[in-house]
C-alpha cells in the first residue's frame, strides 16, 4: 500500500484528508492533476462544502468560486450519507470531486500539471455530524501516461501500533547483521 501512495504521486495525483482536529473538522489536500483524459463540461460558481451523499467534497477558501467542471472519472458515489456541510473557512486553491456525477473541480482556468493546494475547516463539528464513513476512496480517469486519481482520506491516518513499530525494527535490525556476515571478507 506504501508502494501506490508514492507511484501515485509520481504520476501526479491529489491527496486530500479529512480529518477532526479538536472540536473541529478540517480538510486539506495538494498535488497536481492531469485533465487530459477529461471531457470539459461547463464553468460554474458556487460555495465550498462536503455532501457526503453524493461523494461530494471540495477543498478551499469559503464563499463562491468560479471553477472548471471535468467529467469522466471513475469512483464512489458517496462516503457517507446525505448532509451538507459548508465550512467555515478556508485557504489555497479551489478544488474538488463529485463521485455522482463524476466531475472534478478545479480553479478556472487550471492548467494540467499546475500545483493545488488548499484547506478547509468546519468549526464545531464531527466526523460523525457530518455523516462521514471513515475510509479511504479514490476516484480515477485515463490510462498509461494520462492515468490520474483523486484520493479522499476520510477520518486519521492508519498508524502502526507500537507493538509494529518494534517487530519491524527488530526485523531491520536482523536483515542488516545477515547482511553484514553475508558481505565480510576473511582476512
Amino acid at each position: 500500500m506504501l508502494s501506490a501512495a508514492f507511484t501515485q504521486q509520481a504520476e501526479g495525483a491529489v491527496i486530500v484528508n479529512i480529518t477532526q482536529s479538536g472540536s473541529n473538522v478540517v480538510e486539506s489536500g495538494s498535488g497536481t492533476l492531469n485533465l487530459t483524459a477529461l471531457a470539459f463540461q461547463f464553468n460554474l460558481s458556487f460555495n465550498s462544502g462536503v455532501f457526503p451523499g453524493v461523494g461530494e467534497a471540495e477543498v478551499g477558501p469559503s464563499g463562491s468560486h468560479s471553477f472548471d467542471s471535468y467529467v469522466t472519472t471513475t469512483g464512489p458515489t458517496s462516503f457517507g450519507s446525505s448532509v451538507i456541510t459548508a465550512l467555515s473557512s478556508g485557504t489555497g486553491d479551489f478544488f474538488g470531486v463529485n463521485g455522482t456525477s463524476h466531475d472534478l473541480f478545479v480553479p478556472h482556468g487550471y492548467v494540467s500539471g499546475a500545483s493545488l493546494s488548499g484547506t478547509s475547516t468546519f468549526n464545531s463539528t464531527t466526523l460523525s455530524s457530518m455523516s462521514l464513513t471513515t475510509g479511504t476512496y479514490v476516484w480515477t480517469w485515463g490510462s498509461g501516461a494520462t492515468a490520474d486519481s483523486y484520493t479522499l482520506n476520510v477520518g486519521s491516518a492508519a498508524t502502526p501500533e507500537p507493538g509494529s513499530l518494534g517487530m519491524l525494527g527488530a526485523g531491520l535490525l536482523a536483515g542488516g547483521l545477515i547482511k553484514r556476515r553475508l558481505t565480510r571478507r576473511p582476512f
